[in-house]
């Protein structure tokens, strides 16, 4: 019966690890669709156009030589 309990566990330990990489991997798709210019599914018009204007701010006072999307990369690592 401890067997079972510790492959169980192992396998839900798993299964987390594997959904954190899928939602991963989704974000990563999202932004390279963006810098490819895709079009992205904005739901919430008034949301995505303050985003984009942070986005823009951001931008602007980037004192990195590292991309965002490089500091982002290492941050999952």
């Amino acid at each position: 019966m401890k067997e079972v309990n510790i492959m169980e566990t192992a396998i839900k330990g798993r299964i987390e690890e594997l959904e954190g990489k899928v939602n991963s991997l989704g974000t990563d798709v999202l932004m390279i669709k963006s810098l490819l210019g895709a079009e992205l599914d904005k739901k919430d018009a008034k949301a995505w156009n303050r985003l984009e204007e942070i986005g823009k701010e951001i931008s602007q006072n980037w004192h990195s030589k590292k991309t965002s999307w490089q500091i982002i990369s290492e941050g999952r690592r």
